[in-house]
């Protein structure tokens, strides 16, 4: 199989994110579990599916990442405004993983952490319905 960070991209409003921290830089999770488990007192089993299509987006950037400016102009947008939510598009050009969201905003802005070494600083964003195909990479 073959990988390349540098292949997968990520744009929030249209714009691109540069400047991934080292190590796990992107994460992606569902907000909720698919399906909700009910087991009545004789045991039998049912199951409801949950509606909730929506994904939780840590995003890790080098704190000389230009993209943590970018992305706390945001924030202070949304916050000041509304305005500041709009598409969430994360790819992995070499592989077949792919998020979509139309609508995405940032959850929480980024700790400020300063030290003698560069530090990752931790982005959380929410999205309105998600498309998510959790992919693989080709066998090469």
């Amino acid at each position: 199989m073959d990988y390349d960070p540098k292949a997968v991209v990520m744009t929030f409003c249209g714009v691109p994110v540069t400047g991934y921290a080292k190590g796990s830089f992107i994460k992606v999770e569902p907000a909720e579990d698919s399906f909700k488990k009910y087991v009545g007192a004789d045991g039998e089993t049912s199951r409801t599916r949950v509606a909730d299509e929506t994904v939780n987006v840590t995003l890790n950037l080098s704190q000389t990442s230009p993209s943590n400016a970018v992305l706390s102009a945001q924030h202070k947008l949304d916050r000041k405004s509304g305005t500041g939510k709009g598409p969430l598009m994360i790819k992995d050009l070499k592989g077949t993983t792919l998020v979509y969201a139309k609508n995405a905003w940032i959850r929480k802005m980024a700790t400020a952490d300063f030290g003698d070494e560069i530090n990752a600083k931790e982005w959380a964003f929410d999205t309105g319905k998600a498309e998510y195909v959790n992919g693989g990479n080709e066998v090469v």
